[in-house]
């Protein structure tokens, strides 16, 4: 396929606007005040090696990352993709490689001097098997070859289109410095990472803290406060009970804490609106040989008809979640917001079950992980009046997870997905849930797949727009997946935070360099 000349222009007349917006703030350095202690909730930095960007295991080391490290693009609050230590970028014809226009004068937090040898020296090393990178695969089915075109000139080659990329790019895929670790090797950087964010890490200890200090006059912002203390709590109750007595200044807030915040003067909630979709998933679709209620679509809507969504958002998930009828979130390109979620109406799911030829209802499971929080109890009881007899079955979450993935679960399931997760491109926000590993129906299904690709493939917001229309009226219409609400990720804040504009669509926070206390 031909990538149309327009499309690379567009993409640099955005990312030449974006750097304006994004670098503007910053343009009359301040000198940095105060500490901000920050308590999250994961009990681990989440990194199989210290502190190494290289070795991580899931999301949970974002906020680590974009403290101490900097990428080739950055996020701006609405979720997009602006220029970082690259000043732009372009696609090449059928998508064939990106380009990378890299920015002169970084200097590492130990003065090397970035080029482009450290960001090929960067992306290949991600993909080095034995460093375990939780997108290292991904980097090796899809990156062909790097190669440095001078010293601030990268061309990256991949072997499909790979419209991830940029989203791995901004909290992932880290820069590091190629002749300090040659120097000390990877066990001498892990636990003395240097990186090329806005902030310079003091001390840590590991799964326990993390002290850093403000980077002045950095390329792209000196941060407002001085230092940040990331102090990692896993029980809630701790967490709220740290923020009340000023011993921390940030949390991440539990559901069930909300209303208490909320009566308090003295604290505030910032949300990160669009994290992902909570779905009721009928795994009795992947199997349609064998005889099952579910593969009625007339049983599949008296379900979805049975939830209570509103009632269950306001009353049980204390409005950190949004009853949604769409696949999609607000910043993917495609999205109509005039999808709304399935109604509360018992009377016609009773009706549509009698239709189908269950008058008495009929007996079935819904299956969870331990540790979800999704509130079963009350969605079986719903289910229950309508005569859908669901059984609430909890699995070890490993146990759970397995059958799962693997296609053994039946009856009905939770599903915590699609992650969006402020991904903007759709096809690498639905990717997994609807079609990849966490999607055992949608795997059965070829249309579905080959939906996908066409959305993946497509090029400019135009066509992307459109195939990810396409591929949500097929979803809707093979119906192994019904939206049941969005989730929201809440912060809790005290008097001294003054403001701070989080990243839509990410569950944990980055741009803390944005963040301003009071005086």
């Amino acid at each position: 396929m031909k990538r149309k000349k327009i499309s690379d222009v567009l993409i640099v007349l955005t990312a030449m606007f974006s750097l304006l917006v994004f670098f503007g703030a910053g343009a009359a350095a301040q000198e940095p005040k105060g500490k901000l202690t920050y308590a999250p909730s994961n009990a681990t930095f989440s990194y199989r090696k210290a502190i190494d960007p290289h070795t991580g295991v899931g999301a949970e080391q974002t906020t680590i990352n974009t403290l101490i490290f900097d990428s080739l693009i950055a996020k701006d609050p609405r979720g997009r993709e602006i220029p970082a230590m690259a000043e732009s970028w372009t696609i090449g014809p059928n998508a064939a490689y990106y380009d990378f226009k890299l920015r002169k004068g970084i200097k590492f937090h130990n003065g090397d001097l970035f080029t482009a040898k450290d960001a090929k020296f960067s992306i290949e090393r991600a993909k080095r098997e034995d460093l375990l990178f939780v997108w290292g695969a991904e980097l090796r089915r899809h990156v062909d070859r790097v190669e440095t075109m001078g010293d601030y000139q990268l061309r990256v080659y991949l072997k499909v289109p790979y419209p991830a990329f940029p989203d791995r790019l901004y909290n992932n895929l880290m820069i590091v410095p190629k002749d300090y670790i040659e120097k000390v090797g990877d066990a001498g950087f892990a636990a003395k990472p240097v990186g090329a964010g806005p902030f310079q890490i003091v001390d840590f200890k590991h799964d326990e803290y993390v002290r850093v200090k403000a980077v002045r006059n950095h390329y792209r912002k000196t941060p407002f406060i001085d230092e940040v203390y990331y102090k990692t709590a896993e029980e809630p109750a701790t967490r709220l009970a740290m923020l009340k007595t000023g011993e921390a200044d940030m949390i991440m807030l539990n559901a069930q804490h909300i209303p208490e915040v909320r009566k308090d003067p003295n604290l505030r909630i910032i949300w990160s609106q669009h994290t992902f979709l909570t779905t009721m998933v009928f795994q009795d679709l992947a199997h349609p040989k064998d005889p099952n209620p579910f593969l009625d679509e007339r049983v599949r809507r008296a379900a979805s008809l049975a939830i209570d969504r509103v009632g269950i958002c306001k009353n049980v998930l204390n409005d950190q979640s949004e009853p949604w009828g769409s696949f999609l979130a607000p910043y993917h390109a495609g999205y109509d917001p005039k999808r709304k979620p399935d109604p509360y109406n018992p009377e016609q799911a009773r009706k549509l079950l009698t239709e189908a030829g269950y008058p008495n209802g009929f007996k079935t499971t819904f299956t969870t992980g331990s540790g979800s929080k999704i509130p079963f109890d009350v969605l079986t009881a719903q289910l229950n009046e309508v005569g859908i007899k669901a059984e609430f079955v909890v699995l070890e979450h490993g146990v759970w997870q397995k059958k799962h993935t693997l296609g053994e679960l039946r009856g009905l399931s939770y599903g915590s997905g699609p992650w969006w997760a402020g991904r903007v491109h759709p096809a690498v926000a639905l990717e997994s849930h609807t079609m990849g590993s966490w999607a055992p129906v949608g795997r059965t299904m070829p249309e579905v797949v080959e939906s996908w690709k066409k959305m993946n493939n497509a090029e400019g917001n135009k066509a992307i727009a459109q195939a990810a229309k396409e591929y949500e009226d097929l979803l809707f219409k093979k119906g192994f997946r019904v939206p049941l609400w969005a989730v929201h990720v809440p912060y809790a804040v005290n008097k001294r935070v003054e403001s701070y504009d989080p990243v839509s669509g990410l569950i944990f926070p980055i741009r803390f360099e944005y963040i301003k206390l009071r005086n």
